[in-house]
């Protein structure tokens, strides 16, 4: 008796164990840790095909437990749910950020040179956010946030 894998199309299996099989059956992309990239992961529509899938193709003697399927379900609603947090604590920290860079703007600032030199000292004349982070304006000079190691009142 041979084996149908309906998401492959094929009679046989012929992947090694921990081989990463995309939606379509084509083997994933993996990088130097065997972990898929990007274009091999799960997405919410993906996710659902997958489910459909399995529900299509089971076996009308032992169909499969929807426990099983709920469970999925609410571990993939879970794992979305975090994401979103992960993505709005982001945009907190880069709200947070260029709040702290404009508070800033007047004050005498300490802060530490790319070049290994000696410190770089003066007032904030203008701020520039980019996308690393906030840069304070020194004069003709410009120093990243993240170097600030001191603020005075001028």
């Amino acid at each position: 008796m041979t084996t149908s894998f309906p998401i492959t199309g094929t009679t046989d299996n012929k992947y090694a164990v921990g081989t990463v099989i995309n939606t379509d059956g084509s083997i994933a992309k993996t990088d130097a840790s065997g972990k898929a990239t990007s274009s091999a992961t799960l997405d919410k529509d993906s996710f659902m095909k997958l489910l459909v899938a399995q529900l299509k193709y089971q076996t009308p003697d032992s169909p499969a437990d929807s426990s099983q399927f709920m469970a999925q379900t609410a571990q993939f609603s879970m794992l979305e749910a975090i994401q979103n947090m992960a993505k709005g604590q982001s945009s907190l920290l880069v709200a947070q950020q260029s709040v702290t860079a404009t508070g800033m703007l007047g004050q005498r600032i300490t802060a530490a040179p790319s070049n290994g030199t000696t410190d770089i000292v003066g007032v904030v004349t203008g701020v520039k956010l980019g996308t690393d982070g906030p840069v304070l304006k020194i004069g003709d000079m410009e120093v990243p946030l993240s170097s600030v190691k001191e603020v005075t009142k001028p």
